[in-house]
């Protein structure tokens, strides 16, 4: 007995088909045979389905791949642009503090 049986059938003009084979063996209750039953399944639409989902599937996850990537650099972008916000208000915190030393300095001078 022979189930699924993956082959490739070359035609008589060189052409090539993929199957699956399957094939059973009938026999009699003291075991001669009586007869075999075979066929082959054209499984080309089966495959050429299975090869356009998995492109697409392919296709989907370099989007998703390109999405998260695009995520990544927004994540960086607002990191970047925070730290420049920091650091503009830490110069305007040491511009202040320098303004009210010297301040203190002019005060405690004269």
């Amino acid at each position: 007995m022979v189930t699924d049986y993956p082959l490739t059938i070359r035609h008589v003009d060189g052409r090539l088909t993929d199957v699956l084979y399957n094939a059973s063996v009938y026999k009699d209750a003291p075991g001669n045979v009586l007869g075999v039953f075979a066929a082959a399944r054209d499984v080309t639409a089966q495959r050429r389905a299975e090869a356009e989902v998995t492109e697409q599937r392919a296709k989907e996850l370099e989007r998703l791949a390109e999405l998260e990537r695009l995520a990544e650099l927004e994540r960086f972008q607002k990191l970047t642009v925070g730290r420049e916000l920091k650091m503009i208000e830490l110069k305007k915190e040491i511009e202040e503090l320098k303004r009210k030393a010297s301040e203190v300095a002019v005060r405690q001078g004269a």
